[in-house]
């Protein structure tokens, strides 16, 4: 018989060594004899793998052993192992779960593992074992845990290449429904709130590969609802919508929410994704035509219960309601009263509520059948009742002043009533002013008010009662450099003010002495550019110096007579300028001279004419500029000389051939003739 060579002898004692260590660390109780085996043979692949398992072992379930792991030096064990065996899958595969167990949960370890180039570590084990499933689903929930919640991290695995290694993952191994959902879970983390990450996604064929896979596990609901989350990040573009649309993906989202119409999960996930697909025109055609309407609506009726559906199912009714015929097949199939079921059910959520205030917004503007529904099931009520609730949230505060903005809007005089017993116009001005910093919730609130006192009347003294003038003026100081708070603002106050019965009168006096004039005339001097505010903002001057002396002063000496020649002038083109700003110089100037003679020293008579000669097809225009020219050259010789000079005798004359059926053309053309001789 042959005897043993030294040679074999040393690596049968050397095996059995490495075998006794193995045993030691699988029976090791602490997570600290582990890390120190690990830091001992770096050199071992088999230790590492071991040890990686064993290190799970001890951490899953127990959360204290994963925070001793971490200050023991395990994420840096385990990333360290992951660069010393690159080539081997099986102590990547083994260290991507550790690393997984070890950063759910614990930012401490998420931040070690960022330090310790973990995440590097993970993206390289993707590429270097691009064959193997397992490594690839482990690196993914490594991924997912690594980059949750934490930004740096997140730009970290950007720039490692992470994002690509996902999708080409995805696309290697589109057969396996774990690994499919895992990448969907990176994806989703990896591109919240990382435009980066996003763009990066869309060009590695992320998008598309979701949209695949959702097609080819369409059995697996786990697949479906992770593929929703993760679509719904990735959508984070127009690009990448038109993407989306493009590779299927709204037709497998809706399938998905009719394979699976009793998980809650999957169907909260959903609408998310939906509402995003659906931002863009051609988009919410091609939802509407795939059936998301009506996924939607059953959506929300199935689970009416939970919130995050509702919430979710808002946002896209919100979102494809924007579409004409998707709002009809909204309201067909029930969903304004759903949406106002919502509202009831979760009184309590300040989400809930921004979102069904949000659709409400939609699903009413310029469809008189939704707002009749809406006003019918007590839409109103439930957004005044939401201000109420969520006086503090901003953001509930806006979307609501949205939503009764198109409730109340010109033709929905019953909505309007509603509203007006509901407290909604008190709701509103505390609103902004609880929230006067905000500039998107006074534009809101200004619109919401502009729409509720549309007739002025009984509306005006409410609005009076709480304060709404004197909000709206506030507001216009405090965001005097944004036009478009600045035209709503105008516009809230030209219906405010508007009338003639007694609530009106006083509705006037109060605008002047809340300082609504200088306000005015301030915006039209800042934002001499836009026509519509410089048309409401004649409007509001124009109200203001109806029948009241003392308005008239405070105008003249606010600069108003300039200010409206200006607009006049910057606005020649523009119908509406022309008409409310010639009334408005009538009401300043008639009766008196000195007001007379500094609007013709402005040059107002030629303004007027100007207008006159631009516009003359608009009775309005034509009437108005009669009368105003009429009070400025009455007793005043300058002026005539004036008008006479820039052919406002012809004008008037045209006037009367061009609309000799208008019986207030013919009367105030006829009197200017008559003044100018």
């Amino acid at each position: 018989m042959l005897g043993e060579s030294a040679t074999g002898s040393a690596n049968y004692e050397l095996l059995g060594q490495c075998e006794a260590e193995l045993k030691a660390i699988e029976a090791a109780g602490d997570v600290v004899s582990v890390v120190a085996a690990m830091r001992g043979r770096e050199g071992s692949a088999g230790v590492q793998e071991t040890a990686c398992w064993a290190l799970i072992n001890l951490i899953i379930n127990y959360g204290e052993n994963k925070t001793r792991a971490g200050i023991a030096g395990a994420v840096e064990a385990v990333a360290a192992a992951m660069r010393a065996h690159v080539g081997s899958a099986g102590v990547q595969e083994a260290a991507c779960s550790a690393l997984t167990n070890l950063n759910f949960d614990n930012k401490g370890n998420s931040s070690r593992a960022g330090a310790a180039g973990a995440i590097e570590a993970v993206a390289v084990a993707m590429r270097a074992h691009a064959e193997s499933a397992g490594v690839q689903e482990a690196a993914c929930k490594a991924l997912t845990h690594l980059t949750f919640g934490d930004a740096e991290n997140k730009t970290r695995a950007g720039i490692a290449g992470a994002v690509e290694a996902v999708a080409a993952a995805m696309r290697a191994h589109v057969g396996s429904a774990h690994l499919q959902e895992a990448a969907f879970s990176a994806l989703t983390n990896l591109n919240f709130d990382n435009k980066g990450n996003s763009s990066r996604a869309g060009a590695a064929g992320a998008i598309e590969a979701v949209a695949v896979a959702m097609r080819v596990h369409a059995e697996s609901a786990g697949v479906q609802e992770a593929a929703c989350c993760a679509l719904k990040n990735l959508i984070s573009s127009d690009e990448s919508e038109i993407r989306a649309v493009a590779a299927g993906a709204l037709e497998a989202v809706v399938a998905a929410m009719r394979a699976y119409a009793r998980s809650a999960g999957l169907q909260e996930a959903a609408c998310r994704a939906l509402a995003n697909l659906s931002v863009n025109d051609e988009n919410e055609i091609r939802a509407g035509v795939v059936g998301a309407v009506e996924a939607v609506a059953e959506a929300m009726g199935a689970h009416a219960e939970t919130a995050g559906v509702q919430e979710a199912a808002c946002y896209a009714l919100g979102n494809l309601s924007v579409n004409k015929e998707n709002s009809t097949r909204a309201g067909n199939v029930g969903a304004v009263e759903s949406v106002v079921g919502a509202m009831r059910t979760h009184a309590g959520s300040a989400c809930v509520q921004e979102a069904a205030c949000c659709a409400l917004k939609n699903l009413s503007v310029n469809d008189g059948k939704n707002k009749t529904r809406a006003g019918n099931v007590g839409a109103v009520e439930a957004v005044v009742t939401a201000m109420r609730m969520h006086a503090e949230g901003a953001s509930v505060q806006k979307a609501a002043c949205c939503a009764l903005f198109n409730l109340t809007s010109a033709n929905a005089e019953t909505n309007r009533t509603r509203a007006q017993n509901a407290g909604a116009m008190k709701a509103a001005v505390a609103a902004m002013r609880k929230h006067t910093r905000n500039k998107y919730l006074q534009e809101a609130g200004c619109r919401a008010l502009r729409n509720m006192n549309i007739g002025g009347g009984k509306h005006n003294v409410r609005a009076g009662n709480v304060g709404a003038v004197e909000a709206v003026v506030a507001a216009m100081r405090t965001h005097a450099r944004d036009a478009s708070v600045q035209a709503r603002a105008c516009g809230a106050l030209r219906n405010l003010t508007n009338g003639v019965a007694e609530a009106d009168k006083e509705s006037r006096t109060r605008a002047g002495d809340a300082g609504a004039i200088e306000a005015t005339v301030a915006a039209m001097r800042a934002h001499t550019a836009y026509a519509d505010l410089q048309e409401r903002a004649c409007g509001v001057l124009r109200n203001l110096t109806t029948s009241s002396v003392q308005n008239e002063i405070r105008a003249a000496n606010a600069g108003a007579i300039e200010a409206i020649v200006t607009a006049m002038s910057v606005h020649a083109d523009c119908v509406l300028v022309q008409e409310t700003a010639s009334i408005a110089i009538r009401n300043l100037t008639s009766g008196n001279v000195k007001y007379t003679t500094r609007a013709g020293t402005l040059g107002a008579v030629e303004a007027l004419v100007e207008a006159m000669r631009r516009h003359t097809d608009s009775p309005g225009v034509q009437s108005s500029a009669c009368v105003a020219l009429y009070f400025l050259t009455e007793d005043n010789a300058e002026n005539k000389t004036r008008a006479l000079h820039e052919g406002a005798k012809g004008l008037a004359k045209a006037a009367l051939k061009t609309h000799p059926n208008n019986k207030r053309v013919v009367h105030e053309a006829r009197d200017l003739l008559t003044q100018l001789g």
